[in-house]
């Protein structure tokens, strides 16, 4: 329900940050944040896709979080990447090139903003597809060249998204890929316990992908 008020609230305000000041009028805590995401998916829309005479002018590869308060930065970043889109496809930015645009764009970032931007990078980064259809799975790849924090976060947001959408047989393979034990543990979390998955499912998720190490 607060997802449905964030999108609502953006529709009915003339600007995005009237709009996430209306959810904190009717929620709080996770509830909070799950209206502030309903408001970037929303407010992207009008960014990319509205007349132009009601679309959203940027040109920042960092908008709409750089213009806003750290706070709103959790569910912003996570929509960053469709708010960049518009700007690649506007100017036929290359895939190579758009990648080395978004890392770098985080990665002028400090402290938990930095974090929640190479979240919201990772959780966008297994969406590619080859001609014929099939995923390309490039996020792992693209994380390895990251520093170790930096690609622990791009896990991280990979993570639950595949979590989100019952992406099991993804999610496994890349928990068993990481490098440590702690890394293999914290991506499981938020596959799974994140996800608020019972530990029945778990185990049935688990059992079914013949992954013993997901069973731990």
């Amino acid at each position: 329900m607060c997802h449905a008020i964030g999108h609502i609230a953006r529709i009915s305000s003339d600007t995005l940050l009237g709009a996430l000041e209306t959810c904190e009028t009717v929620s709080g805590g996770d509830n909070l944040q799950t209206c502030y995401v309903g408001v970037f998916m929303e407010d992207v829309g009008l960014a990319s896709f509205a007349e132009n005479t009601e679309r959203v002018s940027y040109t920042s590869y960092g908008y709409p979080c750089d213009t806003l308060d750290p706070k709103y930065h959790n569910a912003c970043y996570v929509q960053l990447n469709e708010y960049q889109k518009r700007l690649f496809d506007e100017s036929l930015i290359p895939r190579s090139q758009q990648l080395k645009i978004a890392i770098d764009v985080c990665s002028a970032l400090a402290g938990p903003s930095r974090r929640e931007c190479f979240f919201g990078f990772g959780y966008k980064q297994d969406r590619g597809t080859t001609p014929s259809g099939l995923r390309t799975h490039q996020g792992p790849r693209i994380f390895c060249a990251l520093p170790t924090s930096d690609a622990l976060a791009c896990m991280t947001g990979l993570a639950e998204n595949y979590g989100g959408l019952a992406r099991y047989k993804e999610a496994i393979a890349l928990c068993e890929s990481q490098k440590t034990a702690s890394d293999e543990q914290w991506c499981y979390d938020h596959v799974f316990e994140n996800m608020g998955m019972s530990a029945e499912k778990v185990r049935d998720v688990c059992t079914s992908r013949d992954s013993e190490r997901c069973l731990r």
